[in-house]
């Protein structure tokens, strides 16, 4: 009975420092980084307003520019015609592109691929497609 009582003893002793190590070992597996991640293969040659700029819109956008977010300070980027206007004011590329408070807000920056399929998209010509 008393070297039972001393392996639970040491087991006690020893399990936060094993769930500790279990814990550091999983999280530190952890990487977001879109283009480490997955390579630096980045398809600029034909970006669609309706496939990719819609879905970095929706994805990072949305949340303040659409509805009646209240975030946004009243600037939509719901519509296509919304979304060119942005552009042709070179509002939108500025606010992802900036080194100083860069868009979206509060998250992390857009990767470089997302900011490089955005600026092909308007130097083809903001197509609505």
């Amino acid at each position: 009975m008393i070297s039972f009582k001393k392996s639970f003893m040491r087991v006690r002793f020893y399990f936060p420092f094993v769930l500790l190590g279990v814990v550091f070992l999983f999280s530190s597996c952890y990487y977001d980084k879109e283009d480490v991640l997955y390579g630096t293969a980045c398809d600029t040659s034909n970006v669609r307003f309706n496939v990719e700029i819609k879905n970095i819109l929706n994805a990072h956008c949305a949340g303040c520019h659409s509805g009646n977010a209240t975030g946004g300070m009243g600037i939509k980027l719901e519509t296509y015609q919304e979304v060119k206007d942005a552009a042709e004011n070179e509002m939108f590329l500025e606010s992802v592109i900036r080194d100083n408070n860069p868009m979206p807000k509060n998250a992390s920056r857009l990767s470089a691929c997302k900011i490089n399929q955005i600026r092909a998209w308007i130097n083809q010509g903001m197509k609505e497609n």
